[in-house]
């Protein structure tokens, strides 16, 4: 296992857009009778959004080409999602995609796949995958024990391997498989050597006063 680390803000942001569509897909139609087999979807949308505003000021938008709602599995598939993150200036603070989620509404747990990317702004830091589960009770991020999962910095450094798991209540973060990576430290600047100073020369006593010191 590698050595834990501090935790990037990136998998705050799943937690926080997990949680974000968990409320804004908790769908209720009823008693809907399906026939048996492979559920059905209770609602189909296409060109979902839905935003997070407090207080008049954006803070979440959650885009999805489709979502299709199932009541009886209390979850939502979306399909091509894009969530942005803003700040309290307006600014954008992160970003991310995945080609496929799974929102479990009961829950709030959630499941990204396929061309998984969270690029946070403020901390310069990306975190790419092609799966990654978010646990809600847990507040826990895994990408599985098969899937390499990379997180870079802006500085260079960057690390990678199987078995990444975040843990936002220990703020820390772990490979339980091989990793590799490149940590990239700034080195002290050593002090500038003083300039020389050229002796000077003694001159004459005057009475009732020192010597001039060289």
């Amino acid at each position: 296992m590698s050595r834990p680390d501090r935790a990037s803000p990136l998998p705050v942001l799943i937690a926080v857009v997990a949680g974000a569509l968990a409320l804004s897909c908790s769908f209720d139609y009823g008693d809907l009778s399906r026939p048996e087999g492979a559920e059905e979807p209770s609602a189909i949308f296409t060109g979902f959004v839905h935003r997070v505003v407090d207080q008049g000021s954006l803070l979440l938008e959650v885009s999805a080409v489709k979502a299709e709602a199932y009541t009886k599995g209390k979850r939502t598939e979306l399909e091509s999602v894009r969530f942005t993150q803003f700040a309290k200036d307006g600014s954008v603070s992160a970003t991310g995609r995945a080609n496929a989620a799974t929102v479990y509404t009961d829950s709030e747990n959630a499941e990204f796949r396929g061309d998984v990317r969270l690029e946070s702004k403020s901390e310069d830091s990306v975190l790419e995958a092609e799966e990654l589960t978010w646990v809600s009770d847990a507040k826990t991020l895994s990408g599985g024990l098969e899937r390499i999962v990379a997180v870079k910095r802006g500085d260079g450094a960057w690390v990678r391997g199987a078995g990444f798991e975040a843990d936002l209540k220990r703020r820390t973060f772990s490979f339980q498989e091989a990793s590799e990576g490149r940590v990239v430290t700034k080195e002290a600047t050593a002090p500038e050597p003083a300039a020389p100073t050229a002796p000077r020369e003694a001159g004459p006593s005057v009475p009732g006063s020192p010597p001039e010191v060289p």
